[in-house]
């Protein structure tokens, strides 16, 4: 089973949460532009792809807390 629930994706991307990385939002971008030093990524997101995602809210929800049950936090949910 995945920890990984879709929120959006798409040609070339694909934005996700992963279960056991709360308070994080993933984005994969194929065949992008990046600039990476020691520390830093840059990546170079189309206009229209971010228009798109910037209408996303991340109901915060949607990490258990440290008190439940990972068995039981909903794993079969989908993201709204």
């Amino acid at each position: 089973m995945s920890t990984r629930w879709t929120i959006d994706h798409g040609d070339g991307h694909h934005l996700f949460l992963d279960m056991f990385e709360p308070g994080k939002v993933y984005l994969t971008l194929n065949d992008a532009e990046f600039e990476a030093r020691p520390g830093t990524v840059t990546v170079a997101i189309p206009a229209d792809l971010w228009d798109r995602l910037r209408a996303f809210g991340i109901d915060q929800d949607v990490w258990w807390d440290e008190q439940d049950d990972r068995d039981d936090a909903g794993s079969s949910e989908a993201v709204p």
